[in-house]
């Protein structure tokens, strides 16, 4: 039987600044800011990591998961 959610935490290097609103991943360092949307793909901040975490466990699930960390 697959797994029915599939999840992957990043943690949040010193210096770095992380913010997640309605799926909208702002990372913010020394060298400048980025933004990324993410669909299919549930983001948490907790402490010091980033929760990612899918709700299929299809190959394209999977391969967005990895693409996006």
């Amino acid at each position: 039987m697959k797994a029915k959610t599939l999840s992957e935490s990043i943690e949040i290097p010193a210096g770095i600044e992380a913010n997640i609103v309605n799926n909208i991943i702002k990372v913010k360092g020394s060298k400048g800011e980025l933004s990324k949307k993410l669909s299919r793909i549930d983001a948490k901040k907790e402490n010091n990591k980033i929760k990612l975490t899918v709700h299929e466990s299809s190959r394209r699930s999977k391969d967005i998961l990895n693409t996006t960390i």
